[in-house]
């Protein structure tokens, strides 16, 4: 059996989705949200988002290592926006946002920020409701955010081309 992508409701949906952000690790997982979203949404724009950390943040902000991690953000976005066009029917248009801090605070800024009504992110889990159950990071970006969220399991094919 495959599974399906499930769909989180915060509140009654008053108009379709026209502003869509689709969360990135730039996994194979996210790369299936992106389809995903692409497939189910190809008349809306869409926003791919991805936060990152680094270990340097308990010892102090130094600059030169910062902006080495924030291009080594944005090389893994191109590679993964590379991917996807080359996958992907369609292409919708692409904004990106690329934040340094914790992914679900960060996510949930953007959603109040820019008024976001549906936010796409992959689960690695077998299932997306042992995900949520589990924990993770899509576990913890579901609880702070304040929109919809739809869910989409990892695609077998596209895990075992990577270990996550």
């Amino acid at each position: 059996m495959v599974a399906q992508p499930v769909l989180v409701v915060r509140s009654r949906p008053r108009r379709a989705c026209r502003n869509i952000v689709v969360a990135t690790d730039f996994s194979n997982a996210a790369f299936g949200a992106l389809l995903t979203a692409a497939a189910f949404f190809p008349a809306s724009p869409l926003s791919r988002f991805h936060a990152y950390e680094h270990p340097h943040v308990a010892v102090g902000h130094d600059v030169a290592i910062a902006r080495q991690f924030r291009a080594m953000a944005e090389e893994d976005s191109e590679a993964f926006l590379r991917r996807f066009r080359a996958g992907a029917v369609s292409v919708p248009p692409l904004q990106t946002w690329i934040e340094h801090g914790n992914p679900a605070a960060l996510l949930e800024e953007l959603v109040h920020a820019r008024g976001i009504d549906l936010v796409v992110l992959g689960a690695r889990g077998r299932h997306p409701i042992a995900e949520m159950v589990i924990g993770g990071t899509a576990s913890s970006i579901l609880r702070e955010l304040p929109c919809d969220a739809l869910v989409v399991p990892a695609v077998p094919a596209l895990v075992s081309e990577r270990a996550d």
